[in-house]
């Protein structure tokens, strides 16, 4: 019993984390970030709250909702990705590419039952992206200010 309430804490402890992760760095790119960084953390931020909207309307065919986020993101980091001389976007790109396959493999294989594996991919899928984007934004954040001290914040 105890051990089930431990495992239930620590779950949301880094539910909670994830969540607050996904706000900050989305936030972040859309004050810091150029276009893409700016575009990246708004679409990033609605695919997100999608499943959770949908779901708290009808629990039915929740891998739906998220495999309906996942493919929304994709035209959009490729819009993203596309003549981008910069590499978090391929990062980005390629999570998501992956993330929506197995999002596919999920739906066609599905058993029925909780599938610990695809929570632990699409988490770490979800970071690589959410990595990818800070990284971007950070490198575009410092473009920005060496800019504007070079030019006198002009």
């Amino acid at each position: 019993m105890i051990d089930d309430i431990v495992r239930f804490l620590m779950h949301r402890f880094w539910a909670e984390v994830g969540e607050i992760a996904v706000f900050l760095v989305c936030g972040y790119a859309l004050i810091a970030g150029t276009w893409r960084e700016r575009f990246g953390g708004a679409i990033y931020l609605v695919a997100y709250v999608i499943p959770w909207v949908f779901a708290a309307i009808s629990i039915r065919s929740v891998g739906l909702y998220f495999l309906a986020a996942d493919v929304l993101l994709l035209p959009g980091f490729f819009t993203i990705n596309r003549n981008s001389p910069q590499p978090w976007t391929r990062w980005a790109l390629g999570s998501q590419v992956l993330s929506v396959a197995l999002d596919i493999a999920r739906l066609i294989y599905d058993s029925g039952r909780f599938d610990p594996f695809y929570i632990i991919v699409q988490a770490i899928l979800g970071y690589v992206v959410l990595i990818a984007l800070l990284t971007g934004t950070i490198a575009a954040h410092r473009l920005n200010h060496r800019k504007n001290v070079t030019t006198g914040g002009t």
